[in-house]
């Protein structure tokens, strides 16, 4: 096996531990955050409010 074949089967082995470990898990969801909901389907119509427990915290996919 040559250096070029040990790269790439290191590489599809590191994304297959990266899906397998991080994808679909708690963590993922906790980076997700909380998503809008639209009713006018261009956003026009959400706010961002902020309260004591959640400052910015709630807002990471505005």
């Amino acid at each position: 096996m040559n250096r070029d074949d040990e790269k790439r089967i290191a590489a599809k082995m590191a994304k297959t531990l990266a899906m397998m470990c991080v994808r679909n898990t708690g963590l993922e969801t906790l980076h997700a955050g909380i998503v809008p909901v639209t009713h006018t389907g261009d956003y026009s119509d959400v706010s961002a409010a902020s309260s004591p427990q959640t400052e910015n915290a709630s807002l990471s996919n505005l």
